[in-house]
């Protein structure tokens, strides 16, 4: 058995146990190379599918959370996330300037996040 047929019986299987087979609907489609459906398969297999569901559930539960928030209830003001009053650009622009500064913000974040802040 190839890598590719073993990687798609065996994500196949554990798609259909979380209920998310449909993620492989598109996959037989002409348009898409024997490499791309192999590198495709290899991206799913490092995701816990098993925890998906719960993944899911959660974002779920905290959707409904906020639907219902509200941040004159909240006791710290750290809490409370409040619109961005500051330049706002497309994160899709084909501006020089707008590509270096959305560069510039990712790497702040990135390492920022590195740094558990």
């Amino acid at each position: 058995m190839s890598e590719y047929d073993q990687l798609l019986s065996n994500i196949t299987a554990r798609l259909t146990a979380s209920n998310q087979l449909h993620v492989l609907s598109h996959i037989d489609d002409p348009a898409n190379t024997p490499e791309s459906k192999l590198a495709f398969l290899k991206a799913i297999d490092v995701i816990p599918l098993e925890s998906l569901s719960d993944y899911l559930k959660g974002a779920l539960e905290e959707e409904e959370k906020l639907k219902n928030f509200d941040p004159s209830n909240v006791s710290d003001p750290n809490d409370v996330i409040e619109p961005f009053r500051g330049k706002v650009m497309s994160t899709t622009s084909t501006s020089k300037d707008d590509i270096a500064t959305l560069k510039e913000a990712t790497d702040i974040g990135f390492d920022a996040i590195s740094k558990g802040q």
